[in-house]
């Protein structure tokens, strides 16, 4: 019984375990059925992240890409909106080309006077004064036909009001010069009188029509063809010079001043001043150079087809100067070569307009406040001078200098600061600039003899842009060198308050006035 109870039991032991065998593995099955959906599901849901992460990447680089085109976009508004916001005061466009829907800046170193415009109060009237009797030389008596009020018939009873006019007419006049031929009593030979070389041809344009020419071309800077027309019509139709001859009057005024040029330009090596600058003219739809050298009172002008240092060093002026010379100029570097002697100083304009262009694109408070200095410490100069003072004291000198100092370094730190602006690299230019040519630019601080701009070359120079704008360009290159050395002669005449007409009818003579004669005529 015994054993039959131990066997039963084992049965019924074996039977337990083998249904929690069976039990064990169906519930493993659904655990491994489980554990493998779990795994589909996982490795759906890492496909899902794998795509979502692929699609974050390329919205990353499209966002990236996005950004490096707004950033373009930023730069280019900026760009166009400096190119908008350009006028005279914050960059060398010309007030003439002012957009059209911003305000002209015509500059103006006066002060407001707050007065109305026009006469003031007071003010004496400027008119042309009644001729005394013997200076009248022409007389009109104005009758009247018949009385306005019955139309009756009139005569005069009193010689009334007398009003003078002052004009001009042109006087045609076809002279014929003779030059008889004598004979020597003595020794019975022929005698001609010598032709002067002007009269070479049977019938040529007398000197007031040549010097008429000349004066249209290069102090009016009119066209070859409209001189032409301009001729004809003062003359009603009679003299009407071909463009050619015209051409050709250049040509031999410039061959007849080339000598006042040269001496010119050995009496500029003297000076202890001189400005100079350039621009561009058109030759023959090409882009070519024409510069100024001088002062108030002299200047020269030279034309060359490049722009480059080849062309001053082929001036041989700037070359030959030394270190006792000042020369003025609109911060050209190559005045900084070594092949340089003379001493450099910089155009402060230009530099408040450097200024001024750098508040309006980066709005930073250093150059706004380096421009109030430059310009208080301008105006003191100024008020000193015409009381007779000629220099700051050293400690003005030095507080100038001081500040000048602190704005730099307030520039310094804003710039950095904002050196993602699209303008910042400009500003930096700026800053290292006045930090490398800090003594060119402020010199006429310490030095009152020193100009603080370069306004004597600007105005020289702008007679010659008023020349492209109304004539349109040169024919050649020979032709702008006639008209720069016409002009040298004529705009030095000009400064010294001599007639231009008479001056350039003495070239037409062969004689024009020399250097010397200019600089010592009352």
């Amino acid at each position: 019984m015994a054993g039959g109870n131990y066997h039963n039991q084992l049965y019924n032991d074996y039977v337990t375990l083998t249904e929690k065998y069976e039990m064990l593995i169906a519930e493993l099955k659904k655990q491994t059925a489980q554990h493998k959906a779990d795994w589909e599901e996982m490795q759906r849901l890492t496909k899902q992240i794998e795509q979502k992460d692929k699609m974050n990447d390329q919205l990353i680089k499209e966002n990236i890409e996005l950004a490096k085109q707004v950033e373009v976009l930023i730069k280019e508004v900026a760009r166009l909106s400096q190119i908008n916001g350009m006028d005279s005061t914050n960059s060398g466009l010309p007030t003439s080309q002012t957009p059209i829907q911003k305000k002209k800046h015509v500059p103006n170193s006066r002060s407001n006077s707050k007065k109305s415009k026009g006469g003031q109060l007071g003010h004496k009237k400027h008119k042309l004064k009644k001729f005394d009797d013997q200076e009248i030389n022409a007389y009109e008596e104005h009758k009247a036909v018949e009385c306005p009020h019955c139309l009756g018939t009139v005569e005069k009873i009193v010689d009334g009001k007398t009003k003078d006019e002052f004009d001009y007419e042109v006087v045609l006049v076809k002279k014929r010069h003779c030059f008889p031929v004598y004979q020597c009593t003595n020794c019975h030979k022929k005698i001609h009188t010598p032709i002067p070389v002007r009269l070479k041809e049977e019938n040529q344009y007398g000197p007031h029509v040549q010097a008429m020419a000349l004066t249209f071309m290069n102090e009016g800077n009119v066209s070859i063809n409209k001189t032409q027309e301009m001729i004809k019509g003062f003359t009603f139709g009679e003299i009407v010079p071909s463009e050619g001859y015209l051409a050709k009057l250049q040509q031999r005024a410039a061959r007849t001043l080339a000598a006042f040029s040269e001496e010119m330009r050995k009496h500029l090596l003297t000076q202890s001043l001189i400005h100079w600058d350039d621009t561009v003219i058109m030759v023959n739809q090409h882009r070519v150079c024409l510069r100024f050298y001088g002062d108030e009172h002299l200047a020269l002008y030279k034309a060359h087809m490049q722009k480059n240092k080849e062309g001053v060093v082929e001036d041989q002026l700037l070359t030959l100067l030394n270190e006792n010379t000042t020369v003025m100029h609109d911060h050209l570097t190559m005045n900084y070569s070594e092949e340089f002697s003379f001493t450099n100083v910089e155009c402060n304009v230009h530099l408040l307009r450097d200024l001024r262009s750098c508040v309006d694109n980066t709005q930073h408070r250093w150059a706004d406040d380096l421009a109030q200095l430059i310009g208080d410490t301008h105006k003191k100069r100024k008020q000193l001078i015409a009381d007779g003072v000629d220099g700051f004291s050293f400690l003005e000198t030095d507080a100038f200098f001081i500040k000048l100092d602190e704005c730099w370094l307030l520039g310094d730190k804003e710039n950095k600061k904002d050196d993602h602006l699209y303008y910042a690299k400009k500003e930096r230019a700026l800053l290292n600039r006045l930090m490398k040519y800090r003594m060119e630019y402020f010199y006429w601080v310490i030095n009152f003899d020193v100009p603080f701009s370069n306004n004597t070359s600007e105005r020289s120079l702008r007679g010659v842009k008023s020349k492209m704008k109304i004539s349109g360009q040169f024919q050649s290159i020979t032709s702008a060198q006639n008209y720069a050395t016409i002009r040298t002669y004529a705009e030095t005449c000009k400064r010294h308050g001599l007639n231009i007409v008479d001056a350039l009818e003495r070239v037409v003579h062969g004689k024009p006035y020399t250097l010397r004669e200019i600089l010592t005529k009352k």
